[in-house]
């Protein structure tokens, strides 16, 4: 799976800092470098284990992660845990072999003891759709919610995870369109804190999970936005990013 970086002549300057991020991924000082540097100014600096770095005709820098046992560890830093905060967690990525065929959830991002506590979304091994989990504090109460259509192997997509503690309510957006199904928890703080934040796999894998084999490229984080304007920085972002990705 794909971890991002852009490396052009100004890498920094073509994609400004989303408000409220706390984990941002554009580009990276070295195309060899074993960590992904963090330009939301928090320092959640992601290590990376195993991934290769590639690069897609746009001149967009990625890592390649073999579906087996790659991942990219942000930590835990206090940013990443967004207790009782509304947030959003998006990137683009691609599936190269169907959760169906490795018979688990392929991981896109995660920050969850992959059961119980904490967020997460991946491509479900049932259904072959993008499934995004978030659970409150106690774990006993959670939502599991998943997109509209299958999502298939060999196409990248822009794909967005948005929860609105105000209500709640989780939703899924994917290329900018907000799917239909959406879901409430009773309510309370999201459970993260325990758990460092993976992209392309979690760092402590579980049984039933694994890395993603496939894409993901320009994956970010961002807290304090309610569901309209999430969505709306979802949108703008997908438009804005598609020529980069080239979609």
């Amino acid at each position: 799976m794909i971890s991002p970086a852009l490396r052009y002549a100004k890498p920094f300057n073509l994609l400004p800092t989303p408000a409220g991020a706390v984990l941002w991924l554009p580009g990276q000082d070295d195309a060899y470098s074993a960590t992904i540097r963090d330009r939301s100014g928090k320092g959640n600096h992601g290590t990376i284990t195993g991934a290769l770095w590639k690069r897609l005709p746009s001149g967009l820098w990625y890592l390649d992660f073999d579906g087996t046992d790659d991942n990219v560890n942000c930590g835990s830093a206090a940013s990443l845990d967004f207790g009782a905060a509304s947030f959003l967690a998006m990137g683009w990525f691609r599936v190269d072999q169907l959760s169906t065929i490795k018979t688990k959830y392929q991981q896109f991002i995660d920050k969850s003891d992959q059961n119980t506590l904490g967020w997460h979304f991946e491509h479900s091994k049932y259904t072959d759709k993008i499934r995004f989990r978030v659970a409150r504090t106690t774990g006993a109460d959670y939502v599991a919610i998943e997109s509209d259509a299958i999502f298939t192997a060999g196409v990248i997509r822009h794909v967005a995870g948005i929860y609105d503690h105000a209500t709640t309510t989780s939703y899924i957006v994917i290329n900018g369109v907000a799917q239909a199904a959406t879901g409430a928890i009773t309510g309370g703080a999201v459970e993260a804190s325990a758990y460092n934040l993976g992209i392309g796999g979690a760092p402590a894998i579980g049984a039933t999970h694994s890395p993603l084999d496939g894409i993901a490229a320009l994956p970010d984080a961002i807290t304090g936005l309610g569901y309209a304007a999430a969505l709306a920085m979802v949108q703008n972002r997908y438009r804005q990013e598609r020529s980069l990705i080239g979609v």
